[in-house]
């Protein structure tokens, strides 16, 4: 199964523990503020109507017009025989990879190659003939951010 190349991917929030300090409430912390370059004083650095925070998480660029320099994922590939399925892709930056899935869009199960590389395999050893996977790729940039595709599925044979 070959899933269409150009897949649009968005950055993840990951929530922790530590509170931020975020002095205009934009969404975003003083510390992402800086990373992406834009005023930790003014919720909306280019007056555009959206929070810097809002274009951050959805893909835009929070300076101006066009997108964030995100994650490309192409050529998703999904190779399964019996109780394995194996999934392939590509990723334009160089990103390590993490494969989401499980029979729910909830996913539940997670494999990574700790590999920060273009070219990501990663299989798993416990699907069930006959029955629907969902999946979804995460990967994260070598500076922290994480992006994750859409949500697929792919019927085990």
């Amino acid at each position: 199964m070959v899933i269409n190349d150009g897949i649009i991917s968005v950055p993840i929030r990951v929530v922790t523990g530590i509170r931020q300090v975020d002095g205009d409430s934009d969404g975003l912390s003083d510390a992402e503020e800086a990373k992406y370059g834009t005023n930790p004083q003014l919720p909306d650095s280019d007056a555009d109507g959206t929070s810097d925070g809002d274009e951050v998480y959805s893909g835009a660029n929070p300076n101006g017009s066009g997108d964030l320099d995100l994650v490309r994922v192409s050529e998703i590939i999904v190779n399964n025989a019996g109780r394995k399925a194996t999934v392939t892709w590509k990723t334009s930056p160089i990103t390590d990879g993490t494969l989401q899935w499980g029979p729910t869009e909830s996913y539940g199960q997670y494999l990574s190659d700790f590999l920060v590389t273009g070219s990501h395999r990663i299989s798993n050893d416990i699907t069930e003939s006959g029955k629907t996977y969902h999946f979804s790729i995460k990967s994260c940039l070598q500076d922290g951010r994480c992006f994750a595709t859409q949500d697929f599925t792919y019927t085990a044979q």
